[in-house]
């Protein structure tokens, strides 16, 4: 018997009503702690006893973990081949044992993946990927998934980025593209050309690991090519490029056509909840959804104020025309900060690589010791900090990361994570298109992300500490950020 925490039975009502009054889209935007988790179960067993059956869906492999290990969810969890072990050959997984890589092996053990897709496939309520979903459309391997009656998507505020990274791809060519025709062109015969090489590797006897590396890199071309051909005849204008004789890069604008054919198109009816949808029109502009057949369900915080106190120091602007004069000016801060929360682990965010080295050679000169990373080794050196505590400055850590109680006490932005505007398709949203008020929520729920990820239950506490004065500007639009995050929210001026 599951006992509702605060808020959920009302939530469950709402959205159930919603679906009973015609709704078919439906956006459950609630802080850390609700338990959404949970609030989308009880949906799902609700659909699943009048409606139909349901995918329960996720950017996070780390999400569907936890569901297959909690024993009050009944639902059947089906994760990548490479998750589970060749019982034919247990030194490898299930992406490269002997049925992976040998032409007509015929396997006499009884294949985990294969029992494990099998119980989603016939279960109510499946749960996967969103890459999961999409390859079991378009990689045949035996029987596939059929649509379902209800998609839910969990941590689904970062689908739009989800479905640009998706939608996007690079190459390596020397040709010159003068339009997005020639990209067309060029797209169509490297689709051929790829589907050549495939069929080259799937007809060899046995494949080597190269051969499997090689593989699974160009089925996902593949992938990304029959997307960009099928969706660029409806719309040209959707999709920005850019090349220098040595690569090629393509990028849609608008996700919500990718998400429609890969995602939505899944489920007759959607649920989708995270603690950062924030604006039911703007996150129904950038996935694809219908607002008029949407409602969004927003839910107070249930975590005392006091236990996650915000607090905006305005120490400089981390614009990139002034960044490199104000390393220092931050450095000193952090170390500040360090320094008077001694004894506890803390967490400093920075949304590039070239911030965070900036920051870490200054704090270099100051003996501050921390444990950063690099593109290669930011998991190991992540573990490394859960292990043995201190302080961790990392690239890319505003989402995903539960880090509850001790693991960390305090939590440092050092610049507002605005989308970046040496990419191309930001680039044409604000220059070309004026899109100021996405390019706001982007950083907005960015912001709201990283804040969050030191308070993770009601007895829990931490503190948040934003550095960059761009912060002040974004604030000012008050209205446009979460009610419970603006509670939060102190101006402390640094006596330096």
């Amino acid at each position: 018997m599951i006992k509702p925490r605060k808020y959920q039975k009302e939530v469950v009502q709402k959205v159930i009503g919603a679906y009973e009054d015609g709704y078919t889209n439906v956006l459950i935007d609630a802080p850390t702690g609700f338990g959404k988790s949970i609030v989308n179960y009880v949906i799902a067993k609700w659909f699943t006893m009048n409606m139909g059956s349901v995918f329960y869906t996720t950017p996070q492999v780390s999400l569907l973990n936890q569901i297959e290990s909690d024993p009050i969810l009944d639902i059947a969890v089906i994760k990548g081949r490479s998750n589970y072990v060749c019982l034919a050959d247990k030194s490898k997984s299930c992406a490269t044992g002997p049925c992976m890589t040998k032409k007509n092996y015929v396997c006499v053990e009884e294949c985990i993946y294969k029992r494990k897709k099998y119980d989603a496939m016939y279960h109510t309520i499946a749960a996967m990927s969103f890459a999961y979903l999409i390859y079991d459309r378009y990689v045949p391997e035996g029987l596939g998934f059929d649509d379902r009656e209800l998609l839910i998507v969990d941590e689904g505020d970062d689908l739009e980025n989800w479905a640009i990274e998706f939608g996007s791809f690079k190459f390596r060519t020397k040709n010159r593209f003068n339009d997005i025709d020639d990209v067309i062109v060029w797209a169509k015969a490297a689709y051929k050309k790829v589907c050549g090489v495939i069929k080259e590797i799937e007809e060899k006897d046995e494949l080597s690991r190269d051969d499997l590396r090689d593989l699974n890199k160009l089925i996902k071309y593949k992938i990304k090519l029959t997307t960009f051909i099928n969706k660029v005849s409806e719309d040209k204008r959707n999709w920005v490029f850019t090349s220098d004789g040595k690569r090629l890069i393509v990028k849609p604008v608008n996700a919500g056509q990718i998400i429609e054919e890969l995602i939505w198109s899944r489920g007759e009816y959607r649920l989708v909840s995270s603690a950062t949808i924030i604006d039911r029109v703007m996150f129904c502009r950038t996935t694809g959804l219908d607002a008029n057949d949407t409602v969004m369900i927003k839910v107070p915080h249930t975590f005392p104020v006091e236990n996650r106190k915000v607090y905006y120091m305005p120490i400089c602007k981390m614009t990139k025309d002034v960044r490199e004069d104000n390393y220092n000016k931050i450095a000193k801060v952090v170390a500040k900060i360090v320094k008077e929360n001694e004894g506890y682990n803390g967490i400093v965010h920075c949304n590039s690589y070239e911030l965070k080295e900036g920051i870490c050679r200054e704090l270099d000169w100051m003996n501050i010791k921390y444990i950063s990373h690099n593109s290669v080794d930011r998991n190991d050196k992540f573990k490394e900090w859960i292990r043995d505590g201190g302080v961790f400055i990392g690239v890319g850590f505003e989402r995903g990361v539960d880090l509850r109680y001790d693991m960390c006490r305090y939590v440092v932005i050092t610049k507002v994570p605005y989308p970046d505007l040496n990419d191309i398709r930001v680039d044409e949203l604000l220059n070309n298109r004026k899109a100021w008020n996405w390019y706001r929520y982007q950083a907005i729920k960015n912001l709201v992300q990283a804040c969050g990820r030191g308070v993770r239950a009601e007895d829990d506490w931490c503190k948040t500490y934003i550095l960059d004065e761009s912060f002040g500007f974004l604030f000012r639009y008050k209205s446009q950020f979460p009610s419970w995050f603006v509670e939060a929210v102190e101006v402390v001026e640094d006596d330096n």
